[in-house]
């Protein structure tokens, strides 16, 4: 049998397509698998001994975050706050009153510098820096949770699951990690959770696989080199920056009362992760930054609708600082407690 060349180009078309999306699909599982995470991980380590290295904050060669900076960091995070006062897009229960959240700093300065550098640029030695934050925001939300967990009657008992809240796959991709994942990991190694804490990864981003490596790894790529060239009296053309920029602060702090629609439907359990395993207990929420609250309240969206009560969240910063809005919204570890909960 002799098939026409017409034929023959359109079966051949759709083996090929066929082809590129089943080699998108193993590089995804290479990329996001087990053994692809320590490969990153490695290399990142790797790249961290043998390449230049400047303050995130102030630039300082020969330090990832220098002394001086390291100490503003921990001046600025050592009090975690209570936040949720000018996140709009919080949820709310049926008093009006919007779901607490603690951040462990203001997102500004050393603090976002920080965040940007681990998420955006990979510097994984940072989870030294931000994790003992996270952990004692963590500490200082346990109390709500405790408190939730005795007064909700969903049969949990004592247990209550840190749930960090996910991002894209794509952004996964692109930067060979999961941040807020990454960084709870850290503290559990360490022993750092708050007693009867387990931590659940249980929610998942609705989005198709992406098939290509994303342009953010060439934009790392050139910004390496830049790094370098400059450490050597060298330059790159800008020209091969400026097709890839870097995401900054403005970026993140650019969101607005729209982000809770944007969001609505993005988030599920994961394929497996059923109801019933998260149906009556007692959640808290982690993320990285607070914005809006759009994100989080998508999250808590998922897991109330799962069966699951959601006493608050946490974060390492917030965007805005309560501080400039009440003094009395601050929240020390051993000071004021929070009742998520209606009188």
């Amino acid at each position: 049998m002799v098939l026409s060349e017409g034929g023959g180009g359109a079966m051949s078309g759709r083996t090929g397509r066929r082809a590129r999306r089943r080699g998108g699909q193993i590089m995804d599982r290479a990329l996001l698998g087990d053994r692809g995470a320590a490969v990153r991980a490695a290399l990142m380590e790797f790249a961290s001994l043998v390449a230049p290295t400047d303050c995130v904050s102030c630039g300082r060669p020969d330090f990832v975050l220098c002394p001086r900076c390291h100490a503003r960091f921990r001046q600025r995070t050592v009090r975690p706050l209570r936040v949720e006062e000018a996140a709009e897009s919080l949820p709310v229960d049926d008093f009006d009153v919007p779901v607490p959240v603690v951040a462990a700093g203001h997102y500004a300065g050393e603090v976002s510098a920080v965040i940007l550098a681990y998420k955006d640029r990979e510097r994984l030695q940072l989870q030294e820096v931000l994790g003992p934050a996270l952990a004692g925001a963590l500490q200082a939300m346990h109390p709500v949770a405790v408190e939730a967990a005795a007064w909700w009657d969903g049969g949990s008992g004592p247990e209550i699951l840190l749930v960090p809240v996910p991002g894209r796959r794509s952004t996964l991709i692109e930067r060979g990690f999961a941040p807020v994942l990454a960084l709870m990991n850290w503290i559990e190694r360490r022993g750092l959770f708050p007693a009867g804490c387990t931590l659940a990864d249980v929610l998942s981003v609705r989005e198709p696989w992406p098939q290509l490596v994303p342009e953010g790894f060439l934009r790392r790529v050139a910004a390496a080199a830049d790094s370098l060239c400059r450490r050597v009296g060298a330059q790159v053309p800008r020209s091969a920056l400026s097709a890839h920029p870097q995401r900054g602060g403005a970026h993140q702090k650019s969101r607005g009362r729209r982000a809770r629609t944007a969001v609505r439907g993005t988030m599920r359990l994961r394929r497996k992760v059923v109801a019933s395993e998260v149906a009556g207990r007692v959640c808290l929420l982690v993320d990285d930054v607070l914005t809006t609250g759009a994100t989080l309240g998508e999250a808590h969206r998922v897991l109330t609708a799962a069966g699951a009560y959601v006493a608050g969240a946490v974060s390492i910063a917030a965007t805005h600082d309560p501080r400039g809005v009440s003094a009395e919204r601050e929240l020390e570890i051993s000071g004021e407690r929070v009742d998520s909960r209606p009188a």
